[in-house]
C-alpha cells in the first residue's frame, strides 16, 4: 500500500512541475512534499493521475490544495 502511494506521488510530480504546486496552488515550498503526501491518499486524484486525465487531476489537486491550505491554517492558530 505504501508502495503504491509512493508510485503515484512519482506520477503526480512527474505530470505537474514544482513551479505548480507553488505558483498556481499556493503551496509553500516547504509544504510541497505534505502536501503530495496528503494528496496521494485521495482517491478521486489517485483515480485520475492512473487514467492520465491531467485536466481532472489539476482540477483534482486545486480542491485538494485549497482544504490542505485551509487546514494548514487552523493548525498554525
Amino acid at each position: 500500500e505504501v508502495e503504491k502511494k509512493e508510485r503515484l506521488m512519482l506520477k503526480v510530480e512527474a505530470q505537474f512541475k514544482p513551479e505548480y504546486f507553488t505558483e498556481k496552488l499556493k503551496i509553500p515550498q516547504e509544504h510541497v512534499k505534505g502536501f503530495l503526501y496528503y494528496a496521494v491518499e485521495d482517491e478521486k486524484l489517485a483515480k485520475y493521475i492512473n487514467a492520465k486525465n491531467k485536466g481532472l487531476a489539476r482540477f483534482r489537486l486545486g480542491e485538494l490544495a485549497t482544504q490542505y491550505l485551509t487546514f494548514w491554517q487552523e493548525s498554525k492558530k
